[in-house]
């Protein structure tokens, strides 16, 4: 897996794959095909205490030449918190993470060069949060579009996931709990 990202360079690298998939947009020809998935995944545990770190985990089963993608992956800033430099992608490419701190998480991928497309079950990001507050912490991908090898492009569905975050252990003596 990818490393996270230092901050300090990902404008740089947000501007380049930005770039990069504004190229291959513009030599996309009708008649090329658009890279495919068969099923995206949101995961992330089902409860959490307030404080614990949270693991999310977008993926995606049945691709078919994945060349780049650009997902954001929204959260409730008032329930949760992004961990800074905690965006993983896959291996084998350049990856981007933005976070805007009032939501949405902007992830870019792309492989590099004469690559091939990502083939099979992948997971296109991993990012950590820490719970802030209890409540009912909503995580969504509202937003992707896929880049195939030939430049083809795909947009995909909403996908949605729910996480419960629970007081602290002190407060739930509070309210009754064990």
């Amino acid at each position: 897996m990818t490393r996270p990202v230092p901050r300090r360079r990902l404008r740089a690298r947000a501007a380049l794959v930005g770039g990069l998939a504004v190229a291959a947009a513009a030599l996309a020809a009708p008649a090329h095909a658009a890279p495919s998935v068969a099923q995206v995944s949101l995961t992330a545990p089902a409860s959490v205490e307030v404080g614990a770190e949270i693991t999310v985990t977008v993926a995606a089963s049945g691709v078919v030449d994945l060349y780049a993608y650009d997902l954001a992956v929204a959260y409730d800033p008032d329930l949760v918190a992004l961990v800074d430099d905690s965006v993983v992608t896959p291996d084998g490419g350049f990856a981007d993470a933005t976070d805007d701190a009032a939501g949405t998480v902007a992830v870019t991928h792309t492989r590099l060069g004469t690559s091939p497309g990502l083939e099979g079950d992948v997971t296109l990001a991993t990012l950590t949060f820490t719970a802030v507050s209890d409540g009912v912490a909503a995580f969504a991908v509202p937003t992707a579009t896929l880049v195939g090898a030939d430049a083809g492009t795909a947009t995909l569905t909403a996908v949605s996931y729910t996480l419960l975050t629970l007081p602290t252990r002190l407060g739930l003596e509070r309210w009754g709990g064990a």
